[in-house]
């Protein structure tokens, strides 16, 4: 449900929870900065999958062989309904609820104009015996359910979709969920507690973090993951100015030295002049 395997989303806010009338799990990705974004053509019109400012409203289904992603404009308008046919859905409350797909898709467009996706995969599948006759015919069978559920009538798609977005989009917009990667030695500074304050380029992605936020580490090495709450945000134009604010041994350096040398390595001194750099103090959460 987190969706966090694709490299063009740069950075992301994402929540979770359940709501009355929807059995399974819900969530909601803001997609904060991504890379080129997707676009589809269905029905010879260009239709956005994904892009900066949109959100992802997502449903695991408790019991149904669908899984629903509904996109929204950054302005909260409803988009489209996309449904993955699946072949079991795991659903569970933290979060992480996650499909086995079987190829088939269908489209659901706010005017209940529905398109049915895939079918040549779903046909290859089957030929290269990834799946069986059985599962073939039962995603036809639930293909065609959705779509008789929604044809030319999406009104209750919509609104149950919007109702549930408007719910967690005001928990997203309270704890909004930024992602760093970090090497394993500073990953493990910051889990022991010892490692209080991390640095980075003051860039656009860093300027969308603000005192509150939730910052989630995830540990190169291993895939890890912890978050720590941002208590508060230094900006400053250089190493030595940075260096007037914090103590280098709460960002997991040995003296001034050290940090002004790791930081002229990462960064480059033309990124580093146009755009300074920002300490976030954290504390784990």
């Amino acid at each position: 449900m987190e969706r966090l395997e694709w490299p063009d989303v740069l950075d992301r806010s994402y929540t979770f929870g359940t709501f009355d009338g929807v059995d399974g799990v819900i969530g909601l990705i803001r997609f904060n900065d991504v890379g080129k974004g997707m676009f589809r053509d269905y029905g010879g019109k260009t239709v956005t999958v994904y892009d900066k400012g949109c959100y992802w409203f997502q449903i695991a289904y408790n019991n149904k062989n669908r899984w629903l992603t509904a996109l929204f404009y950054p302005d909260g308008t409803f988009a489209q309904a996309y449904f993955d046919v699946t072949e079991y859905n795991t659903v569970l409350p933290n979060g992480k609820s996650e499909f086995k797909d079987i190829y088939l898709d269908v489209v659901v467009m706010p005017d209940g104009t529905t398109y049915l996706l895939d079918e040549d995969e779903l046909y290859d599948a089957l030929k290269a015996g990834k799946i069986s006759k059985e599962q073939y015919d039962e995603a036809y069978d639930e293909g065609r359910r959705i779509i008789a559920e929604y044809d030319g009538n999406a009104t209750k798609l919509t609104d149950i979709c919007t109702r549930c977005f408007n719910k967690l989009v005001l928990d997203i917009d309270r704890h909004n969920v930024h992602e760093m990667n970090l090497d394993d030695r500073y990953f493990d500074l910051i889990k022991s507690g010892r490692k209080t304050v991390e640095l980075r380029l003051n860039d656009e992605r860093r300027q969308a973090i603000n005192a509150a936020d939730i910052i989630e580490f995830r540990n190169r090495a291993t895939g890890e993951k912890l978050r720590a709450k941002v208590n508060d945000i230094y900006t400053r134009s250089t190493v030595a100015d940075l260096i007037s604010v914090i103590d280098p041994r709460d960002a997991g350096f040995t003296d001034d030295k050290e940090m002004t040398a790791a930081l002229s390595s990462i960064y480059p001194a033309e990124k580093a002049e146009k755009y300074g750099y920002c300490a976030f103090v954290i504390k784990t959460a």
